[in-house]
């Protein structure tokens, strides 16, 4: 499209090009495609009023011709500055002359509308993938908008609501074979934004992010190696604000998300969790089994006997207290990986006997981390007896957590008003869940458009001698000079009535 207009001849007889030139070659090609397309579309807006200025012109449906105003709108290549008709029409409903552009009515743009709705789409669909708004910035370098515009769009709509309606539109539950559905809960925190009304300022608290997943089982087509994939995954996330109360009976909320998306008819719920309190009345409401995180078990296990691991053993590489370390650790390990909560038990509280003190010196100092141990393993009985169970395949809760909470914020210490992280959340969850709530957006967009299309195209904005027939002067009752109240109508009609 835009070979034939670009002139290339600047560079055919330079045979003695460098780098630099020909990075300043491309450099110039891409600005003069950038300013064509601005050209373009200014042209094609243009040449559109153009159609509408003649097709309804000499009081055609009663409007009338009122000049030109510029009006500018941000695209994808940049500003757009454009010359639009303005037609002036009578409204009978309130009595007065207005104007409008039609040519903003033909081409959806809203009053007052500064960012094309084809580039306002796209950011959102890169919020939507999870990317960052520098990245979405140096993606649309030409459209000369800032981080500041990139979150207010992301604010501009309540994501919340349409993830509520696809979740209510959407009743199709899954079925699946497997007797198990296993449920990863846990909880995380953020820094959000909170305007305190008394001192009227911004202030930064840290917030609840309870997140729940669901799945059947690893996907055994999708799995390779040692990389397991989810089957049947669904997301549900709730964002709890500094002093409000969205957990309340959050087992209750849980059970009705698990209800519209998968069919529980005599299948057994899994709870895979760190052991919090609330974990395991979670689980007992939902008359489901625990499964402790092993991840959180095995970072007690490091703090008590770490030593160094590498891939290519080399001998002699551990020293003699590392390798009595790694003896422990294996003995402990095989008694979590059997679920044989009971010799676990007994092989901890050996080691913290005078026996084991004085045989392994280095335990000495770590009798504070192996009564920690100690204490989670007896308050986790329960959780960790399962891993002998079949229905056993692990837990992928803090990976989770890392992978659609976490990794919203990248790197760096960051606070988002509740608004733009309950919607960096929402779009998270959909996508993951199968929604798409972009085109329902697209969708009541575009409804909205029609209507307004219908509404100025459609109705004829003729003023009739019914509507001058009293014109309020100077010094007459002020009742009457109200246009929009009936008992105003009746007085002016009966003092307009001719004898």
């Amino acid at each position: 499209m835009y070979q034939n207009s670009i002139n290339f001849s600047l560079y055919q007889n330079d045979y003695s090009q460098n780098i630099f030139k020909q990075i300043e070659m491309f450099k110039n090609f891409e600005e003069e495609v950038k300013n064509k397309t601005r050209k373009a579309i200014q042209e094609h807006y243009e040449e559109l009023d153009l159609h509408l200025r003649r097709k309804y012109s000499n009081n055609n449906k009663g409007y009338i011709l009122y000049g030109k105003r510029p009006a500018t709108l941000i695209t994808e290549w940049g500003p757009v500055t454009y010359e639009r008709t303005r037609f002036r029409y009578y409204d009978r409903k309130e009595y007065k002359h207005k104007y409008v552009f039609l040519l903003d009515v033909e081409i959806g743009r809203k009053p007052y509308q500064r960012l094309h709705f084809d580039l306002y789409v796209k950011i959102l669909k890169e919020l939507d993938s999870g990317k960052r708004y520098r990245d979405i910035l140096d993606k649309y370098k030409y459209s000369e908008i800032s981080l500041m515009t990139i979150s207010n769009i992301n604010r501009s709509i309540n994501l919340q609501e349409y993830n509520n309606f696809c979740s209510n539109f959407d009743k199709k539950k899954i079925k699946f074979k497997e007797k198990y559905l296993y449920v990863g809960i846990d909880d995380t925190y953020t820094n959000i934004f909170n305007y305190n009304k008394k001192l009227r300022k911004k202030e930064i608290s840290k917030s609840t992010i309870r997140m729940a997943y669901a799945h059947t089982g690893f996907d055994k087509k999708k799995s390779i190696n040692n990389r397991r994939v989810l089957k049947d995954k669904k997301l549900f996330m709730i964002l709890n604000d500094k002093g409000k109360n969205e957990l309340y009976n959050y087992d209750q909320k849980l059970y009705k998300f698990l209800n519209e998306n998968y069919e529980l008819k005599d299948k057994k719920v899994v709870i895979l969790g760190d052991g919090a309190t609330w974990i395991k009345t979670t689980a007992s409401q939902l008359h489901g089994d625990i499964v402790l995180d092993e991840f959180h078990l095995k970072k007690y296990l490091h703090q008590c006997f770490s030593f160094r691991r590498f891939k290519l053993k080399i001998k002699g590489y551990l020293n003699s207290i590392e390798i009595k370390k790694r003896a422990i650790y294996y003995d402990l390990e095989a008694f979590i990986k059997n679920g044989d909560v009971t010799n676990l038990i007994k092989y901890i509280e050996d080691l913290l006997t005078p026996l084991y003190q004085n045989k392994f010196v280095f335990l000495r100092h770590k009798n504070v981390q192996i009564q920690e141990l100690l204490k989670y393993v007896k308050n986790n009985k329960e959780g960790i007896n399962n891993y002998s169970k079949e229905y056993y395949i692990g837990s992928q809760t803090e990976s989770q957590i890392s992978h659609n909470v976490k990794s919203l914020k990248s790197y760096g210490a960051k606070a988002y008003s509740k608004t733009t992280f309950s919607n960096m959340l929402s779009m998270r969850m959909a996508k993951v869940n199968g929604w798409d709530p972009i085109d329902i957006i697209i969708n009541d967009y575009n409804d909205e458009i029609k209507a307004r299309k219908n509404y100025f195209f459609q109705n004829i904005w003729v003023k009739n001698n019914i509507d001058e027939e009293y014109i309020p002067k100077q010094g007459s009752v002020p009742i009457l000079k109200s246009r929009t109240s009936s008992f105003a109508r009746a007085v002016r009609g009966i003092l307009s009535t001719k004898n």
